[in-house]
């Protein structure tokens, strides 16, 4: 049996809280968990702090509330990544007055290259196909890939080859923008928006689930890249060849 394993992100499920159907709601939710974790240095770098908290409290809910931004629709993403790219920008500009010539904390420039790597990720959004049950065999979808790229705007899409299996709880098809008119058999697949992952083979046969954004892992890369920004690869003109 192949083991899966998946990189760890925030996950706001399960948690009391107000109706998250919009950024605005998402951010003052994911604000309530950040602002628990901020706590005030004492003597000479109080000051600064108090004026660099509000921020730090922002920087905060804005890496938490991308993490959940595939709970929102399309519309509401796209605003969603817009208005976290924008209160990155007034925030760093708060944090670096703050600092002024001294160096800022380390922990502070972490926090914005979390935020900005966020955007990032939330830019990659995409439909994924998982694995559901047994016996799944990939289905020929080259052909309609194909046609989205042409007429719907696909810029990425990776698939595992068709005719190859695949255990559950891997992915097995990606495609960004998240469009889902492509037909993989319901009855072995769930799909969700998320950002683009890469099924990795590891040295001892288990499964890495990973998104794309950011290091590349150890392993074997199982799915194709067929579409890279909106352009046909190789892959694709072959997999079209074979079905």
């Amino acid at each position: 049996m192949t083991t899966v394993q998946r990189t760890q992100t925030f996950d706001s499920s399960g948690v009391d809280g107000p109706n998250l159907d919009t950024w605005v709601a998402l951010l003052a939710h994911a604000a309530e968990f950040a602002k628990r974790s901020v706590s005030i240095p004492e003597a000479e770098e109080r000051a600064r702090w108090h004026r660099a908290t509000p921020s730090v409290i922002t920087l905060q809910a804005v890496c938490l509330a991308l993490v959940e931004l595939p709970r929102l629709d399309r519309d509401e993403r796209a605003l969603g990544v817009d208005r976290a790219e924008l209160l990155i920008a007034e925030h760093a500009v708060v944090l670096s007055e703050a600092w002024g010539t001294e160096p800022m904390p380390e922990g502070l420039l972490e926090l914005l290259r979390d935020a900005r790597a966020g955007v990032q990720v939330a830019r990659s959004l995409a439909w994924i196909w998982t694995v559901s049950a047994e016996g799944f065999e990939m289905p020929h979808v080259a052909t309609r890939i194909e046609e989205l790229r042409e007429d719907r705007g696909l810029q990425v899409a990776l698939a595992l080859p068709a005719g190859a299996e695949a255990p559950v709880g891997v992915p097995v098809l990606c495609v960004a923008p998240d469009r889902d008119e492509i037909n993989v058999p319901g009855a072995q697949c769930s799909k969700v928006v998320a950002p683009a992952t890469q099924w990795y083979v590891q040295s001892d046969g288990g499964a890495l689930i990973a998104p794309l954004a950011g290091e590349l892992p150890a392993g074997r890369p199982r799915l194709e890249l067929l579409v890279d920004e909106g352009e046909p690869t190789r892959a694709l003109h072959r997999a079209l060849g074979a079905g």
